[in-house]
């Protein structure tokens, strides 16, 4: 009812000035700690709307920030992750509010709660981003280290779930366990002091990432949140680990082909083709600093191109792909040109003719 929730949100305010407020604490605070925890059990086993639920949230995320004792927190947590596995995902925030108060073998009993726990579907995404919220709250180094310890279990269940969602394409939530997992990736990898993602964990990333593009299957359906998910991954590698990845140029070039295959052939709206066109040629921009690199291996991005151009592309994605292309012609020197009109067909090499002049005119440095 409005009055409840009211009522619980009036709480929750109390508690949270108590938090900052040593002796607000010991007045109001400590008189209710100890009956906490059976309140939150029986509350949570009425049959509440998810309004109610949410005020509940907001209670206990209040609540956890007033120190609660190690008992109060263990027993609470016990609470909100049942509820949590039942789908009330509202419960996030109070789950890592709790965490942010733990000690680190506290921290370890919870990571192994959530790792060990197997959500049924449609609830597996909201696992990888309690997992992702929990290394955007913690901030002691203790816990950080503890943290640290999963960090190689938090990229095994992002991949597993990414393998298994690239066999269910057609779930209706299959775009949010992508975007999930993918944030949980580049958040993983950004931070040095909780993962050290090696060369095979790149090959690993691309090779399960890419096989989620797969739209060619009859079961499935094209996700633009996968497109997202490579653009992504691949930006913050070649950006990041522009080193490592020179170590698994067929896994780079493998996705870039996949990528550019869904952005010609999916069909997606209109709209859709042109942004993820953009994306593509963003990523292409990020090869040219190691173009000597990579000259011999996208070759079949520029027939890949081609082959499109001759399905009569629409002038909207054209344009939307064209400054990736230029970039490689860029990075291409003329040996590599004699081996790509060698690979055409009549047609696609008068069609590579007409890329090359406009190449030469809109994008190529002339110099003063």
């Amino acid at each position: 009812s409005l009055l409840w929730i009211q009522s619980s949100l009036l709480i929750a305010e109390v508690l949270r000035r108590c938090s900052q407020d040593e002796q607000a604490r010991a007045t109001f605070y400590l008189s209710m700690e100890d009956n906490f925890v059976a309140d939150m059990r029986a509350l949570l086993h009425c049959d509440l709307t998810p309004r109610d639920m949410q005020s509940i949230a907001y209670l206990v995320t209040c609540f956890s920030r007033c120190k609660p004792s190690r008992g109060t927190r263990l027993g609470l947590l016990h609470e909100l992750f049942a509820a949590y596995q039942n789908g009330h995902r509202c419960f996030r925030t109070p789950l890592c509010a709790l965490a942010k108060e733990m000690e680190p073998d506290e921290i370890v009993d919870f990571l192994d709660k959530i790792t060990s726990t197997k959500l049924k579907r449609p609830f597996t995404a909201a696992k990888i981003e309690i997992e992702h919220d929990l290394l955007l709250t913690l901030e002691d180094a203790r816990q950080i280290e503890a943290v640290a310890g999963y960090s190689t279990v938090f990229l095994n269940d992002c991949l597993e779930i990414m393998v298994e969602n690239s066999t269910n394409a057609a779930e209706s939530n299959g775009d949010s366990i992508l975007q999930a997992c993918s944030c949980l990736i580049v958040e993983l990898a950004s931070r040095k002091d909780i993962a050290k993602i090696s060369e095979r964990d790149i090959a690993l990333i691309l090779s399960v990432v890419t096989a989620t593009l797969n739209f060619e299957s009859k079961l499935a359906t094209p996700q633009v949140k996968s497109f997202d998910a490579c653009f992504n991954l691949l930006s913050l590698f070649l950006q990041r680990f522009s080193k490592q990845i020179q170590s698994c140029v067929a896994s780079l070039i493998n996705s870039l082909t996949v990528m550019l295959r869904f952005v010609l052939f999916a069909p997606l709206t209109e709209s859709d083709q042109i942004l993820c066109g953009q994306k593509f040629s963003r990523i292409i921009e990020l090869l040219l600093p190691h173009g000597e690199v990579y000259k011999k291996h996208i070759l079949c991005l520029i027939v890949q191109f081609v082959t499109g151009l001759k399905e009569d592309m629409g002038g909207g994605l054209k344009k939307s792909l064209l400054p990736g292309i230029y970039c490689l012609l860029e990075i291409i020197q003329q040996h590599e040109v004699m081996q790509l009109n060698s690979m055409l067909d009549g047609m696609g090499r008068a069609l590579l003719g007409t890329i090359y002049e406009g190449y030469k005119k809109k994008h190529l440095y002339k110099g003063q």
